[in-house]
């Protein structure tokens, strides 16, 4: 499992895709599986339009990249409570793709390379391939009966949200009539659940009044977009202990945003995306959604730091305004560590990004 670099960037590459181009054109098709010894087997079976990810989950890049060549991705995980979960997350994603995902069911504990090996037929199994959605609500009902009733209630909304972020109406009912046989609910109730949830998310959409510092996501800058996207694509790029005044000084709503991923990461290592996404308002997801469809590429550490310099450059009389406030209180309450910490942060962007003319803004030497 190679670690990162700027040349190598998991999020973005397939295992065999540029063997697998061609049989992924000419089928309309491609085989997604976890790891190139999966892979390796499948073509070695015949299964030529298959590609794997390289010990990462798959990612929004790696779902639109795969739409270039086909519309249908045949989903070979692992069938066991990791791979399936990867299914559930790839659920909340592929509506932002222009492709139709399936799942092939494998026996429990094999994967495509140990189910191969013994010469089982995977034919049949690609044939009754099932629609990710419905995996998705399948899943989620398993153990419904059982549980205690604000979970059930959180579970047919969870899937309804899903439901909602799909635009062919007729492919909602279908799903919805699913939901409803597997949750044993009216559908009617289930479809008024989606219109209220639908109309709910519309009315928080509306232009509510805007204060000094909040913006629509049109309104934000192309740098702090594109500085964003690289954070969220690539969290580990993004240092709290140095860059957090880069957080302090996004405009709205990406500031807001940019808080809920430092605390997601603080609180869920690994970072989970999910887990983060679920944090968001509807009007915050919709914000992140746009951004992630716009700006897809992922961004090397030297990209980050170039993205940076030129955020800092535009905004360095706000940072050191900023840096200036926070000194005073600091020097008022006698908090040396909180000076110290400041100044250090002064003295890098004096020495990246502020004008010499303007290097004696904060009184560095009164300090």
């Amino acid at each position: 499992n190679s670690r990162e670099t700027d040349f190598f960037q998991k999020g973005s590459l397939l295992f065999g895709l540029d063997t697998a181009k061609k049989a992924i054109q000419e089928k309309e098709s491609v085989f997604l599986v976890e790891g190139y010894t999966d892979c390796i087997a499948m073509v070695k079976a015949g299964y030529t339009n298959t590609v794997a990810t390289l010990g990462t989950a798959c990612t929004l890049n790696h779902l639109k990249l795969l739409s270039r060549y086909a519309p249908y991705l045949y989903l070979l995980y692992d069938s066991d409570a990791a791979g399936e979960k990867a299914i559930l997350r790839l659920t909340q994603l592929c509506w932002q793709a222009n492709m139709e995902l399936k799942v092939v069911h494998l026996p429990t504990g094999q994967d495509p390379a140990s189910f191969l090996e013994t010469n089982n037929d995977l034919g049949p199994r690609i044939e009754s391939a099932q629609d990710i959605f419905a995996f998705f609500i399948e899943r989620l009902g398993a153990g419904y009966a059982i549980a205690p009733l604000s979970q059930k209630v959180s579970k047919i909304r969870q899937i309804i949200e899903i439901i909602a972020l799909i635009a062919d109406p007729l492919k909602q009912d279908i799903l919805l009539h699913t939901a409803s046989q597997t949750f044993g609910l009216p559908f009617e109730s289930v479809k008024n659940e989606l219109k209220r949830q639908v109309k709910s998310a519309e009315a928080q959409s509306q232009p509510e009044p805007k204060d000094a510092e909040s913006r629509p996501i049109e309104e934000t800058s192309s740098i702090e977009k594109r500085l964003f996207c690289a954070i969220i694509n690539n969290v580990e790029l993004f240092d709290p202990q140095i860059d957090n005044y880069v957080i302090e000084h996004l405009g709205e709503p990406l500031n807001t945003i940019a808080k809920k991923l430092l605390i997601s990461k603080k609180t869920h290592s690994p970072f989970e995306f999910d887990h983060f996404f679920d944090t968001l308002s509807p009007n915050e997801k919709e914000a992140v959604s746009k951004l992630l469809v716009t700006y897809t590429e992922p961004v090397s550490k030297s990209a980050y730091e170039k993205l940076l310099h030129t955020f800092q450059k535009k905004r360095w009389k706000q940072i050191i305004q900023s840096i200036t406030a926070q000194l005073a209180v600091a020097h008022t309450e006698g908090d040396q560590a909180t000076i110290d910490r400041l100044l250090l942060r002064y003295k890098k962007l004096k020495e990246t990004v502020i004008p010499a003319t303007a290097q004696n803004y904060t009184g560095e030497g009164n300090s």
